[in-house]
């Protein structure tokens, strides 16, 4: 059952307050050692549930949070004042055996080694309710506890916007730099924390997305939605689509062709969170790659991805591998680094153990490089040379509001079909300014044209640009050429009556939505645009088309079935639409 699983770690299983359950080699071994008992009434677990019914873990169970902490949210950022509190977790696996120093240092990032001594020495960390020096090893089945005087980075000031919520199950739109749950440096700027706090919402994550990815997250507010959402994850029954922003001009993608990478994925170093390619030891792994525009000014790509696994960092890994990171990508695409290359088909020009050395710098002794700094010294996270007044500890400077931000968001997650239309379900999210900042300009200069129609209140009043690159090749405006004419059909019949050809790799920007039915039974736009479905790789749309004149338009479905990208771009519609309408109050 669900519950179990959440609850099960390390092999170890909470049974009741004070007795565990080990399972081996599936055999069920009682421990009825009482040696435990004391520090779980020290840990005061009065019950092993929260409000909603959901078990907690171990640690969970013990971590003991103040009772108040204070948000403070300007245009930039959301900061957390400092707080104390109380670390406490049960020897993890890898730790057993091992010195203490040793495990502090290697397995947490956020201070430096000597802060860990200096912490032992003032005797604020405690094994099984005892103070420790730093000669201490520490073994299974012990319980850690670190007094700590918390300072949280701080997370953009972006809210968390609510797509979807009953009483089972909230979607949210999560923007990047905020992470899913407490973990690491985080505890209250978290998404958990901010919905508990701002929304009243208690909820449990289901797809944890990367701190710094932003888009769609599920989280259920009961145990019986979670095991349905988790089975649903697990059996693979609805798609997931992400947009990226990656480095270089992405090959060419058109009439419903893919790039698929299938390479294989491993943990490499856990204090950094790389992943790499590797045949050998990595696990299954798959996405499909099909880009929507290139961007010759930056030299960036605005790239669909579908990952068919969830292994870690598998979109960011992948684009790596085809030689297009992610653009702004603080580990894949920093070119100190992984050389000039950065790693394109696995082939690293540093040793992997090198690779992490100057990794494990970022946001500490230096700030963060990527691909899009080309290496100059930017501000950003680093340590700062301050103290804090309280606990003595070095502390950060602040972020950068680029390094808040990763070019990878989770658009779309949609069901895939069921037999019962009941169960068919698609959430999406607007598109990330990062992506919209490359198109916005040419919409602009597209309700331009729409502007130019003569009012009338027989029929809208569209613009089209067709854009190859950053060049426009081509524009109309509803009525333009003789006849009952529509924008896309003008843009296009110019180019053939100057007997030129659209070039391989356009983008079609229109300020409505290509009709899929002509009153006049002339040929649809949507159709004339599949026409060119060898030419025209997206669509971008400044609103859809209203019922006024035909009802149910299908051109969406009928441009993703012919593998042309189609997007209405966020903030837009009421300037389309009023310029659309232009001329029907009129008698």
């Amino acid at each position: 059952m669900f519950i179990s699983r959440i609850c099960r770690k390390n092999n170890i299983l909470i049974k009741n307050q004070y007795r565990f359950k080990m399972e081996k080699n599936n055999k069920i071994i009682d421990n009825k050692s009482n040696s435990l008992e004391p520090l779980r009434k020290k840990a005061k677990i009065d019950k092993l549930t929260d409000k909603n019914g959901f078990r907690y873990t171990k640690n969970q169970a013990v971590n003991q949070e103040p009772d108040e902490i204070e948000y403070v949210i300007d245009d930039n950022y959301r900061a957390v004042k400092p707080y104390w509190f109380t670390y406490k977790t049960f020897c993890k696996e890898r730790w057993r055996d091992r010195n203490i120093v040793d495990i502090f240092t290697n397995e947490f990032r956020a201070r430096k080694p000597q802060d860990y001594i200096d912490a032992l020495d003032k005797g604020l960390v405690l094994v099984n309710g005892e103070v420790i020096d730093s000669s201490y090893t520490l073994k299974n089945g012990e319980l850690l506890e670190h007094k700590t005087h918390s300072h949280e980075p701080k997370i953009t000031s972006q809210p968390i916007k609510i797509v979807f919520e009953d009483d089972d199950l909230v979607v949210i739109d999560k923007p990047s730099s905020i992470t899913a749950h407490p973990v690491g440096r985080f505890r209250f700027n978290t998404v958990t924390k901010i919905l508990a706090k701002e929304f009243g919402i208690t909820a449990h994550p289901i797809n944890r997305l990367d701190r710094l990815t932003s888009g769609l997250m599920f989280l259920c507010k009961n145990p019986k939605m979670a095991e349905k959402m988790r089975q649903s994850l697990f059996n693979r029954e609805f798609s997931k689509e992400y947009i990226a922003r990656v480095a270089g001009e992405f090959p060419l993608t058109l009439n419903n062709e893919t790039i698929v990478v299938d390479q294989p994925i491993a943990s490499f170093d856990a204090r950094t969170t790389l992943n790499i390619v590797d045949p050998v030891n990595g696990k299954q792994s798959q996405t499909i790659f099909q880009r929507i525009s290139y961007d010759p000014i930056t030299n960036t790509s605005i790239v669909k991805c579908k990952p068919l696994t969830g292994r870690t960092h598998q979109i960011r890994v992948h684009l790596q591998f085809l030689g297009y990171p992610i653009a702004n990508d603080p580990i894949y695409s920093n070119i100190q680094a992984w050389g000039e290359k950065l790693g394109k088909n696995g082939e690293y020009e540093k040793k992997l153990e090198d690779t992490v050395k100057i990794l494990e710098g970022n946001g500490k002794t230096s700030t963060t490089k990527t691909w899009l700094s080309k290496g100059a010294d930017i501000e950003g996270e680093k340590f700062s040379g301050n103290y804090c007044d309280v606990c003595k500890t070095e502390l950060y400077t602040d972020p950068s509001k680029e390094e808040l931000s990763l070019w990878l968001h989770a658009f779309k997650y949609e069901s895939l079909k069921n037999e019962n239309p009941k169960d068919n379900w698609s959430y999406s999210t607007e598109l990330p300014p990062w992506c919209t900042s490359l198109y916005n300009p040419f919409m602009e200069l597209t309700l331009k044209e729409a502007d130019k129609c003569e009012p009338t209140n027989k029929a809208f009043n569209v613009g089209c640009l067709i854009v190859h690159g950053d060049k426009i090749v081509s524009k109309g405006f509803s009525r333009e050429l003789e006849g009952n004419t529509h924008a896309e059909q003008n843009a296009i019949a110019k180019l053939d009556k100057n007997g030129e050809k659209i070039p391989k790799g356009s983008v079609l920007y229109t300020s409505m939505e290509p009709c899929s039915e002509r009153l006049s039974g002339n040929l649809p736009c949507v159709d004339r645009i599949i026409e060119q479905k060898e030419l025209i790789e997206t669509v971008i749309v400044g609103c859809a088309e209203p019922q006024t004149f035909i009802e149910n338009n299908v051109s969406f479905k009928k441009l993703n079935d012919n593998g042309i990208n189609y997007i209405i771009l966020p903030g837009f519609k009421e300037k389309a639409e009023k310029i659309a309408f232009k001329g029907h109050n009129k008698d």
